[in-house]
């Protein structure tokens, strides 16, 4: 098997289309034509991971159920080292070859995205009924060597009315359903941080 192949896209022209840190509502047609603008490429992880000149693209998908949304605790077993321990909101990953969706042998970024979020999910909580879905923007930061090489692009997935959430992935645990005016921002990384802060009523409604 070859090197890990991934999703990315310019960082200069993301920050031209976007502006800076923070995280920008937009809608799901909005997002795809950004990325588009910013220069959608596939390139080699283990280069990008440390190559500030492009954000790898990762769909960051929220799960909501009513008033709660499901927060869990990134443990050790991770493949990013600089996350563990912390707190996250976001279930995703990085977009791969394998997810890639074609129209007229041109890339449809839109569900090639959607492809991608849902086989995260399905690796890290398993099978989840879900009654809604929509992409509601993009997250960026410049705080740290994890976010500057990053950019997160925002769904949120409505579920229906179910059992408990159970991990798929040894990396995901403590898996809970909180309202989210009731976490404690400091515990978690730095999108979900900021997710809590600017993004709240997208949370919450």
């Amino acid at each position: 098997m070859g090197p890990e192949t991934v999703l990315a896209v310019r960082a200069s022209e993301l920050r031209h289309q976007v502006g800076g840190t923070g995280f920008h509502n937009l809608a799901g047609a909005e997002i795809m034509s950004t990325l588009q603008a910013a220069g959608v490429w596939f390139g080699p992880r283990a280069e990008l991971e440390y190559d500030e000149s492009f954000r790898q693209v990762v769909p960051y998908v929220v799960l909501r159920r009513a008033d709660s949304v499901v927060s869990y605790l990134r443990s050790a077993t991770g493949t990013e080292s600089r996350l563990h321990g912390l707190r996250s909101l976001g279930v995703g990953g990085h977009v791969n070859l394998g997810d890639v969706v074609h129209d007229d042998h041109h890339l449809n970024l839109g569900r090639t995205l959607e492809a991608a979020a849902g086989r995260e999910v399905a690796e890290e909580v398993g099978d989840v009924a879900v009654i809604g879905r929509r992409w509601v923007g993009i997250l960026m930061s410049d705080s740290n060597a994890v976010s500057r090489v990053h950019v997160g692009v925002v769904a949120v997935w409505v579920l229906g009315d179910g059992g408990a959430i159970e991990p798929a992935d040894r990396s995901v645990v403590d898996v809970t359903l909180v309202a989210p005016q009731r976490l404690d921002v400091s515990a978690y990384e730095t999108w979900s941080a900021m997710l809590l802060t600017s993004g709240s009523a997208i949370l919450e409604g």
